[in-house]
């Protein structure tokens, strides 16, 4: 019976430059509902077990997952980075002119934002129909009164421009 010999990958060879930690490990890696429990909530004014205590709790608990998905795309954009420079090093040992392969990471890391950008236009657009279903929801519920709507945005627009300088000043360095 012959042993299995595992043989190196050919990328084991090429040695990995040593670099300052990238945004995407900077950020927090708790989840937003740990952060959110500490919260005192608006809704300890209103008497526990009441429509509008329940209606309020609905409205936190999907705030909180809207949250937690713009926070999974900051980080995918972020993270992007990482894509480009797994490949970099061999990259740059290979036979290939160097501002070849610059231009073709900007171009596979451009495409991957606009990619991100159209998941963020679609996440948007199907929060605000969560947020707008929610209230025409509760606003039947109630007699006579109008729930508030959740509002729908997205708190990281910065993140795109970041992760193209990150890259930038990766690939410069």
């Amino acid at each position: 019976q012959q042993d299995y010999v595992e043989k190196p990958l050919p990328e084991l060879c090429y040695q990995q430059r040593e670099r300052p930690l990238l945004l995407v490990e900077q950020h927090p890696s708790n989840t937003v509902n740990s952060r959110y429990e500490n919260i005192q909530s608006s809704s300890n004014d209103i008497s526990r077990g009441s429509r509008e205590h329940q209606h309020c709790h609905e409205r936190q608990q999907l705030a909180a997952k809207h949250r937690a998905e713009h926070e999974m795309l900051r980080k995918k954009v972020l993270f992007s980075i990482r894509h480009v420079l797994s490949t970099w090093d061999i990259e740059l040992s290979s036979n290939k002119n160097f501002s070849t392969i610059v231009e073709s990471a900007t171009k596979w890391f451009d495409e991957a934002l606009l990619d991100h950008e159209e998941v963020l236009a679609d996440m948007l657009d199907r929060q605000a129909m969560e947020a707008e279903s929610l209230a025409a929801r509760q606003t039947a519920e109630l007699v006579g009164k109008l729930a508030p709507m959740l509002r729908v945005s997205f708190p990281f627009p910065e993140v795109f421009e970041q992760a193209k300088q990150e890259l930038q000043s990766t690939l410069t360095n």
